[in-house]
């Protein structure tokens, strides 16, 4: 078997960007919910608590899904997972776009997180074997770039268009609409565009969870600074749109 490339030269353009535009979509998947919550207020009569059970329930799944597909990154085609899963929380981000009602819209966003999940492990799997750990920085920066302007894209995009309507459909419906269509076309460029490196030579795990990893200080450390660095960088991101909109910014003013 041969290496991983030392350089990213070595690594296919078109692959790179097939992971980096993975990556846009799933994070503009993430980021277009902030700008929606004034409008699902409007539009469903819920409340604050009820957008919080809802992002509660999506993270948990989204959580629980992670060691899963880790596991299935190690067993099955990393490539056809991508475009399994790309598919899959495509069509469930069309059907948030079709809800009737808040029970609906929570059940069909939190199926399509279990699949969403799956971009960090299975991208992280894959260019840790593209290319050598001098060069996986590199890699892993260009990718998180394009997810980077994915995110920013989704979330300007869905706080200035979520409450208005078009052709008598509500704007935030039509963010679901655009992302998830875009979801379900992308496996096509995908299975045309990645090439998925050779698979690196190491024992598998036979369970869900390496227990022994947590004998490890810095599997606590790091696990610790992600808890409580997460925890307040989460409430401002999913909360502050619409705190911002209720002070009196308009949706433009915010999303500037």
């Amino acid at each position: 078997m041969p290496p991983p490339s030392d350089s990213l030269g070595d690594v296919p353009i078109h692959s790179i960007l097939a992971l980096g535009l993975c990556y846009a979509l799933d994070a503009a998947d993430w980021t277009i919910l902030p700008g929606m919550f004034k409008s699902f207020e409007e539009d469903f009569g819920v409340t604050l608590s009820d957008i919080g059970i809802m992002y509660l329930m999506q993270c948990m799944v989204a959580s629980f899904a992670l060691p899963i597909w880790g596991l299935l990154g190690d067993r099955l085609s990393r490539k056809h997972l991508l475009e399994g899963g790309c598919f899959a929380w495509g069509v469930l981000t069309l059907m948030c776009g079709l809800s009737q009602n808040f029970t609906q819209f929570i059940l069909f966003r939190s199926s399509a997180s279990f699949f969403m999940a799956l971009v960090s492990p299975i991208t992280q799997s894959i260019i840790a074997d593209s290319v050598s750990s001098g060069s996986r920085g590199r890699l892993f920066g260009h990718v998180a770039l394009l997810g980077t302007v994915g995110g920013f894209v989704g979330q300007v995009s869905s706080t200035v268009v979520s409450g208005r309507t078009y052709h008598s459909i509500r704007g935030w419906r039509w963010c679901f609409f655009a992302v998830g269509l875009l979801s379900v076309l992308f496996p096509m460029f995908i299975h045309w565009m990645m090439v998925e490196p050779v698979r690196s030579k190491r024992p598998r795990q036979s369970m869900l969870l390496d227990w022994k990893s947590f004998n490890s200080i810095t599997f606590w450390v790091l696990t610790a600074q992600g808890i409580f660095g997460s925890i307040p960088w989460r409430a401002f991101g999913m909360y502050s749109i619409l705190y911002l909109e209720m002070i009196g910014f308009s949706p433009l003013e915010t999303a500037v």
